[in-house]
């Protein structure tokens, strides 16, 4: 892909009890690849603070914003998978996983496109485990931080792979094959209140 073509992104976001932190997440996205963002998607997973009422005022200065709901907690991977069946809905290039704590850094996506950009990569991934102890200062919890390193390490040696970190943020293209791929068969079954297909693109 030649570097002057902007790739159309789709920005997903699982978001769960997240009044007090999502739209920081919004604010700190950069700039420069804010008018490559074709849709926000977030979907709300059943959260019982005020996520809701949040989502409803970030879709007036954000018009991009898809929100889905779950009207109970489905759990992480249940959101994921809701999210990317509405992405690939979508006109986009990328998908780019953002957590709604803010934990994965928004100012890192620059950096982190580079590789479609110049046609390097199909999926990239940003990892908070490669500094040391730059997640913990960054404010994940240590019993999450044992855990992933400790699954990190089981599944590279089980697949002979060499990544950091096996839930960091994520960027991935939506070729043809993805559009293409079942979704809804990679996990227990759920039902979306509103088929994404129905709200504008």
């Amino acid at each position: 892909m030649d570097s002057s073509v902007h790739l159309k992104l789709a920005i997903v976001i699982p978001a769960y009890n997240a009044s007090q932190t999502i739209e920081r997440v919004f604010e700190r996205i950069p700039s420069a690849v804010q008018p490559q963002i074709v849709n926000y998607i977030v979907v709300n997973d059943g959260s019982t603070d005020d996520t809701a009422a949040v989502l409803t005022r970030l879709q007036q200065s954000y018009p991009n914003v898809i929100v889905l709901h779950h009207d109970v907690n489905q759990g992480y991977g249940a959101a994921e998978k809701t999210l990317l069946h509405c992405a690939v809905e979508t006109e986009a290039d990328v998908v780019v996983l953002l957590h709604a704590d803010g934990q994965y850094a928004p100012e890192k996506l620059p950096k982190l496109l580079e590789p479609f950009t110049a046609e390097a990569a199909d999926i990239v991934q940003g990892s908070r485990m490669m500094e040391g102890r730059a997640a913990l200062r960054g404010g994940m919890p240590r019993y999450k931080y044992v855990a992933n390193r400790g699954l990190t390490a089981i599944e590279n040696m089980a697949f002979g792979l060499r990544w950091r970190n096996i839930t960091a943020a994520t960027c991935f293209t939506l070729d043809a094959p993805c559009k293409r791929f079942h979704l809804r068969n990679l996990a227990t079954p759920f039902a979306l209140t509103k088929k994404c297909s129905s709200w504008p693109k």
